[in-house]
């Protein structure tokens, strides 16, 4: 009897498959995915290298190999699993691989992870039948599987948590609540920012079990002791696991929880509110469409009482709410923080797509699924990356469309004029820094190195300096017990081999500063006198960040002594033509740059006293990101602009009153657009013939 039943629901599955794969508006819907998600994909790791994990994490994966892991060293604050699984890797494949092979680990989850997310849109019915697969796979591989390809521990994270959610909403299974226990413990061992989501799991599964709700206006409380029992039950494997890692590794807590909130609270809960809705909201497109998706999702928790409405509602909220107040703004929109939630809001977008099929609705849920989608996205892609050196991307159309990328790009080069006049080198070229990064960074400063010329000390093979972040946190927390030596005399394999390669000559340049420095130091340290003697020394203007913190010159190590004279020959000249353009701009940057040159032993004698304050424009991309509002505008607006065209409500006399209103407000848009676009401070002659 059995046996027929499982060869019926093979019959079942097979000619399911058979129908899916036999209809051609799936295949054709199917290419199409596979296309945009490979381009995404391919411009995603060509952004940011690939790499399926941090690339600091790798000193963790040597402690790890050592037996030495989380025993007092300032490096590898996180979860224990992640690490777990990327020792395995790194095992099976070898560090050189083992980037690749965390990709392709994070690939296969998250194709595991759809089909139990498709499993559940199912019972929501939010989809009824395989052939709806579009609109859920569309959301799912671009606000998570492109959120967190690179992130292998947000993907865990997301893929456990969920797992666990649909075993206690879903499951029947007799021992739901000891698997559900289980999942949520692997999710909290992946990212245990997870505990907050964890919470509203809960609070909101009594709720749907009537243990507590309201009834006449007041509140009430039922004491099933079948489902409190059952909720207590699920904490056992919790309990039982943090138990086991305590014992394990002395600290566990330190690494895995208390860096992360031994901290001095950046804002109030005033301010923070303050800064949330006004300031964010005001500065950075992409946290005006979560507050926007935030707002969706809790009108539809108000109508239909769904834990994915909450999730992606008010919990979305709370989380950016105490992740602000927590850490301060920059981190409200960064989307792998928000990895566990986007699956959910995934969820509340189909229900608008469902719900919302008659005007004047259908129209704000076309616009709604413009800005989520196309402009600007909650997903990494070559419209919506944005940092300091973005604009490089030809892709990124939105921000080339003004002035605010040439304006930045004019800047850094002016600031790091020393990169693009580094004379012709013999020997190859030593630099600390993240191979991926740096081929931007070149293309940003002007510079004629050759790429292929380079090698680079990366966090890949060497320990670091620790996390700027981290560090403070580590010293206050451990101690005495902290081990960390920078000048230690203690080298490992591929140290050993860059020392040799510099002794023998091979390098005709070496540099270092910021963003990395700690493996150049430790290596120059332990270089004999006589070695390091035969190079000449020019500090080089730097702040490719654009910040007033931190330290703004990199060094320039030349074998060639007449390199030296004539960098700085060639710096003193350029910086004195410019000097007043650049004070005009930024004080700060004109006073670092006078600094540096001193400190060469240059006699330049010029400073600013009166100057700008443009580092935070350029930081920040203002003029680019008034452009983008305005996009926004136009997008948002255009369903409803269809919608008037074919509305039957007006007379025809009426729809050429208001287009005539339309007409004139668009013409008002690109008066504003050029307005706003013409704000560049300007483009010295200087920088164009660096840009060449």
């Amino acid at each position: 009897m059995q046996e027929n039943e499982l060869s019926e629901k093979n019959i079942d599955s097979v000619s399911v498959s058979h129908s899916f794969l036999s209809n051609k508006k799936n295949i054709l819907k199917l290419i199409f995915l596979f296309l945009l998600f490979g381009l995404l994909l391919y411009k995603t790791i060509d952004y940011f290298g690939a790499i399926g994990y941090r690339e600091t994490w790798s000193i963790c994966l040597d402690y790890l190999h050592e037996g030495t892991f989380w025993s007092g060293q300032p490096h590898c604050e996180g979860a224990l699993l992640p690490f777990s699984i990327l020792w395995a890797l790194d095992t099976l494949f070898g560090r050189q691989y083992v980037q690749i092979a965390a990709l392709v680990f994070s690939t296969l989850v998250s194709i595991l992870f759809f089909f139990v997310f498709f499993r559940t849109a199912k019972k929501e019915a939010l989809v009824s039948s395989n052939d709806d697969f579009f609109w859920p796979l569309l959301f799912f591989g671009l606000f998570f599987y492109i959120n967190t390809i690179t992130n292998i521990e947000a993907v865990l994270n997301s893929f456990f948590f969920f797992i666990g959610y649909y075993f206690l909403f879903y499951s029947e299974h007799r021992f739901k609540y000891i698997l559900t226990g289980v999942f949520f413990f692997f999710s909290l061992l992946s990212k245990i920012n997870v505990v907050i989501q964890i919470a509203l799991v809960l609070f909101w599964y009594l709720y749907e079990k009537k243990v507590w709700g309201f009834s006449s206006g007041s509140f009430r409380f039922h004491l099933d002791k079948k489902i409190l029992s059952g909720c207590t039950l699920l904490f056992v494997p919790i309990i039982i696991g943090f138990g086991i890692c305590t014992f394990l590794y002395r600290y566990f807590w330190v690494y895995s929880w208390s860096v992360f909130t031994n901290q001095t609270i950046a804002l109030s809960v005033l301010e923070t509110f303050k800064k949330m809705i006004f300031v964010n909201a005001a500065t950075d497109p992409v946290y005006f469409v979560l507050l926007l998706l935030v707002a969706v999702s809790t009108y539809f928790l108000w109508k239909e009482k769904k834990f994915y409405s909450l999730a992606a509602g008010p919990g979305f909220f709370l989380s950016m709410f105490l992740v602000t107040r927590a850490f301060g703004l920059t981190f409200a929109t960064a989307m792998r923080y928000w990895s566990v939630i986007l699956p959910f809001a995934a969820f509340v977008l189909l229900r608008m797509k469902q719900s919302w099929g008659t005007a004047p609705l259908k129209y704000l849920s076309t616009a709604v699924l413009l800005l989520v989608l196309i402009y600007p996205g909650l997903y990494y892609g070559p419209f919506q990356l944005k940092d300091d050196l973005s604009y490089l991307d030809s892709f990124n159309v939105l921000d080339r469309m003004t002035l605010g990328w040439q304006e930045k790009d004019a800047f850094i080069k002016e600031v790091h004029y020393g990169f693009s006049i580094i004379p012709p080198q013999s020997g190859k070229i030593l630099l600390e820094n993240d191979p991926a990064v740096f081929r931007r960074t070149l293309v940003s400063f002007g510079s004629p190195l050759p790429y292929d010329s380079i090698d680079f000390l990366t966090k890949k093979y060497m320990e670091s300096h620790p996390d700027v972040w981290g560090f403070p946190r580590y010293q206050e927390l451990l101690g005495d017990h902290m081990i960390y030596d920078p000048e230690s005399h203690t080298l490992s394999a591929p140290e050993t081999v860059v020392i040799q390669a510099i002794e023998n000559g091979t390098y005709s340049l070496i540099i270092y500063g910021p963003p990395e420095w700690a493996i150049s130091e430790k290596i120059f340290s332990n270089l004999p006198n006589e070695t390091t003697s035969a190079y000449c020394t020019v500090l080089v203007p730097t702040n490719v960040w654009l910040t007033k913190e931190g330290w703004h010159y990199s060094y320039f190590f030349f074998k060639n002594q007449t390199d030296c004279s004539l960098l700085l020959q060639r710096m003193y000249s350029y910086y004195d033509a410019t000097y007043e353009d650049i004070c005009e701009q930024d004080a700060f940057t004109a006073n670092m740059i006078t600094a540096t040159l001193r400190q060469d032993g240059v006699p330049f004698s010029k400073t600013c006293s009166a100057g700008g304050d443009s580092l935070d424009y350029y930081k920040r991309g203002i003029a680019t990101k008034r452009i983008e509002f305005l996009l926004m505008i136009f997008l948002f607006a255009l369903p409803f602009l269809f919608g008037l065209r074919n509305s039957s409500s007006f007379s025809r006399e009426q729809k050429r009153t208001l287009f005539l209103i339309l007409g004139i407000l668009a013409l008002l848009f690109i008066l504003i657009f050029f307005f706003l676009n013409s704000s560049a401070p300007y483009v010295t002659p200087y920088v164009q013939q660096i840009a060449g």
